[in-house]
């Protein structure tokens, strides 16, 4: 990923929350709640969008990232031809749900063949 181009359109969220959030007390989690569904941003196209949706999750929802590191991407560090990944050069980086483990990435736009590693 290059520095500088990993912008997506949820980063207005925590501006729209933190503008929300400014004159309102916080006590409880349901206070938080409340804050979040009333944020909204109101610029550009946003204008007549409304509230946004709240799913709240349980314990049980939540997933042991280091658990998954250590665990289930066991390789992370050689491609399928041998050759050692740099992480840092990766421009493009696909999952199919078809193949799973399986993550095929580009170093360039350019490339026409993609690159892939077995994680499982």
């Amino acid at each position: 990923m290059e520095e500088g181009h990993s912008y997506t359109e949820v980063e207005s969220m925590p501006s729209a929350i933190e503008t929300a959030r400014r004159n309102v007390k916080i006590y409880t989690m349901n206070d938080w709640l409340n804050v979040f569904h009333v944020a909204r941003s109101t610029r550009g196209n946003n204008k007549t969008n409304g509230n946004y949706t709240i799913t709240e999750l349980l314990y049980s929802d939540t997933i042991d990232l280091k658990y998954v590191a250590a665990n289930v991407i066991n390789n992370r560090t050689t491609e399928n031809e041998g050759k050692r990944v740099n992480w840092l050069k990766v421009k493009i980086m696909r999952y199919e749900k078809h193949k799973p483990g399986l993550i095929i990435f580009k170093y360039n736009h350019s490339d026409l063949e993609f690159k892939s590693i077995r994680t499982a």
